[in-house]
Order: structure tokens, then sequence, then C-alpha cells
């Protein structure tokens, strides 16, 4: 008599018990939109804080506009304050130092950098520059703070003191130096020209040592510094480009649309990505995922912005448009639990390990069906179990770091969606 394979038994209870699942892992909501007293089109999020920072306004009006940022607070997505900038203002690109609690900020028309203490949310000062700036980004890790200039420059400032301490020109003919990006774990320096190039900026040398030229019309850029993969909206191809930041050479290019915005979330090691009028879509960038570097799932919606950023912490994407869309990507944890045990039998693993792997992945997906209505505590210590044994097996060097790391990452998301203790 024919004994099917253990392992052929465990995979098919779970696609069994998952068919009463069947769905999307994650599906973007759209939850809100913020309005702000007067019109905004850029933000910058405080994780550590879950405050969301919105210049608008120009002239007598210019301030930045402080929203709460935190869903389980009665004022989520409310403006708490406003941080009052100088009356000839016109404010354009904001980043944040969580760290030091300080604010950056460029202006449209006049060279300057403004300061902010988002501590005591106040304007403390006014740095004068050679020429307006574009962008800003903050290195947390070496309190640099860096501006591009459109005609093709990157000035770095040092930011426990707040001067100068390199200028950087782009080395090619006609360069514009537009969006940044800041690879914290490399100290590399990621520099957008919307005509088709992505210069890559050493941060202890402040010398260009990479220029990867694809594309036109790039957009908006983002970086992993887990996986070191690098996102370019590129919107005239319709695709996000991902860079391999070890070799600084392109990895894919996913279709998408033409998309403006893209920011990733190290923490669950997925992008959101903005495109006007279509929506938002979700793009994996887990490196051992069968999914990797593909749409996961798109929220349709008509909605339309010029910058949008992520929070870390709380998962929740923010596009700005005269006030912002506010996006989450809440987990379904059976059908998150169901996209795991893929996960795990297309890594190819011995027989005995995917077999134990299996088993408490399809034991807690059937604690979820229980007749009890769902046994979450039950579900939970599988979890766990299956954490253990995925460090048991990387410990015995059966696994990778990287498989190890990501498995576990998305069990612990998925005991987070539950309510795990």
């Amino acid at each position: 008599m024919y004994l099917m394979p253990r392992r052929l038994l465990i995979t098919l209870a779970i696609a069994g018990i998952a068919l009463c699942y069947a769905g999307q892992t994650h599906a973007q909501r759209l939850l809100a939109f913020s309005s702000l007293e007067f019109s905004g089109s850029t933000v910058a999020i405080d994780p550590s804080t879950n405050l969301v920072y919105a210049p608008m306004g120009i002239g007598f009006d210019a301030s930045v506009a402080v929203n709460d940022g935190d869903p389980a607070s009665p004022t989520f997505f409310f403006t708490l304050r406003k941080i009052d900038l100088p009356n000839d203002t016109f404010p354009w690109r904001i980043a944040v130092n969580p760290g030091t609690r300080r604010g950056y900020l460029t202006d449209t028309q006049w060279p300057r950098l403004y300061v902010l203490d988002l501590a005591n949310s106040t304007h403390i000062d006014t740095i004068p520059l050679n020429q307006a700036g574009w962008d800003v980004a903050v290195n947390t890790a070496t309190n640099r703070i860096y501006l591009t200039h459109t005609g093709g420059r990157v000035t770095v400032f040092n930011g426990n003191t707040m001067t100068g301490e390199a200028t950087i020109d782009l080395p090619y003919e006609n360069a514009i130096a537009g969006r940044l990006a800041v690879n914290e774990a490399t100290n590399r320096i990621y520099v957008t020209d919307p005509f088709g190039v992505v210069s890559v900026i050493d941060g202890t040398s402040n010398t260009v040592v990479a220029t990867i030229r694809f594309g036109f019309s790039l957009e908006a850029i983002s970086v992993n510094p887990i996986t070191n993969r690098i996102y370019v909206a590129n919107s005239f191809d319709r695709t996000v480009t991902v860079i391999k930041g070890e070799t600084n050479t392109v990895e894919a290019n996913v279709f998408v649309g033409s998309c403006r915005g893209v920011a990733v979330n190290p923490r669950t090691g997925r992008a959101f990505v903005f495109t006007p009028g279509d929506g938002v879509a979700m793009l994996d960038g887990r490196l051992t995922s069968p999914t990797y570097n593909t749409l996961l799932s798109r929220l349709d919606a008509p909605i339309f912005g010029f910058d949008s950023a992520v929070n870390v912490t709380t998962n929740i994407f923010y596009v700005s448009s005269q006030g912002f869309y506010v996006v989450d990507d809440p987990i379904s944890p059976p059908s998150a639990i169901t996209a795991l045990a893929q996960w795990v039998s297309s890594l190819n693993l011995a027989q005995g390990m995917q077999n134990s792997l299996d088993s408490k992945l399809s034991n807690a997906l059937a604690a979820l069906d229980s007749v009890k209505g769902g046994d979450a505590s039950t579900a939970c210590n599988k979890l766990d179990s299956f954490i253990n044994a995925v460090h048991a097996q990387q410990d015995k060097g059966q696994l990778s770091s990287t498989a190890a790391r990501e498995l576990t990452n998305e069990a612990e998301l998925i005991k987070s969606a539950l309510g795990c203790q």
C-alpha cells in the first residue's frame, strides 16, 4: 500500500485550512485624508514619537504642522500644534533626526536651511547657503545633514556644530542633484538625477564612488539598510528600480506604473509604492521570499500627491497632497501563516527540517480555525515554537542567517497582529 509522505500530508493540511482564508496576506487600506490649514506638499516622520511633520503655507502663513501618527490615539492624524517659521519662508523638504530631536527644512526661494527644535516645537536657527536646497536628509548615526542643489551639488553639514563640512560636485556634465536617501549601516548616500542617474557618495570621504545610469524621470528614492537594497521610483519607465548596494548594480525593474513615491520599511521588509491616480502598491523586499521583487498587493484609489514616507514603527504610509493621505497595511494572520509555510517550502530544506517547521505552522493555522472560534493563544505558542526551531537550525548551519532573520521576523509580525504577549 502506498503511504503518502509526511511532508506532503502537512503541506496538504496547510493548503486545506488556507482555503478558508483565501485572499491576500496584506491588503492596504485608506484610513483617512488629513487636511492642513494651508497647502503643503512634503512630509517627514519621527518613528520614536509617532509624530508627522508637514511644512505648509508661505510667507506669513508658513509653518510646520505637527500631526499625531499614533493609530491608538484619539487624535490620530489630527494636527496637534504648529512650528512657526520666519515670515518670508517658502518651506519645502523636511528631514528629522529622532536621536537629537532636530528637524531640517529647505526653502524653495531662499538659500537657507532652517533648524527646528522638535522637542519644543520651535524654529531655533537659520543657516545661510550658497544656493537654495532641493532635498534634505539626515544620517542619524553620524549626525550629518545632506542637502542637494539643482546645479549638481551636495553640501554636508555637521549636525553637532551646524557648520559646513564638505561640498560634493556630481562628476558628470549637466548634473542635477535631486532626491536623497541615506544608508546608515554602510554610510552611503544616494542622490538621484531626474535624467537617469543615481550617484553613490561615501559618507566617510565625502566623495562620489559610483554612478548608476538607468531610466528617466527618477522621482523618489528609499533605502533598506538591513538588506542593502535601494528603491528608486522610475516614473518614465513605469517601474521601481531595485539597486543592489553591495555592487551598485540594478537588480530588478518591477512594473508598477508611473510611480512618484517609494518608501521601504526595513522592519517588515516591504516597500510602499505610490502611483498618482492609481493608488498604493506593496513590493516584497525580503531577500529569501519566493515573491521577492514582486508586487504583493495593490490599493486602487484616486490618490494624488507629491511626496511620501512610511512610519517604520506603525507601518503607516503617508502621501502628501495639500494635506496627506493615510494608508496602512494590516496583516491577516491565517493568510500570513499560509504564506510563511509556502516560503519555507520554497527554501528546499532537508525533509526533516521542513517537516518540523511545517508542522508548527500547520498547528498554528489549525488553532486559528478551531471550533473555539480561533485559539490565538495556542497559535502564538506554535509560532514561538517555529521561531525557536528556526534559530536552532541556524545554529546548526542548516539555515542562512538571512533566511533565519527573515523567517523569524515574519513570524514576529504575525504574532504582533494576533496580539501575542
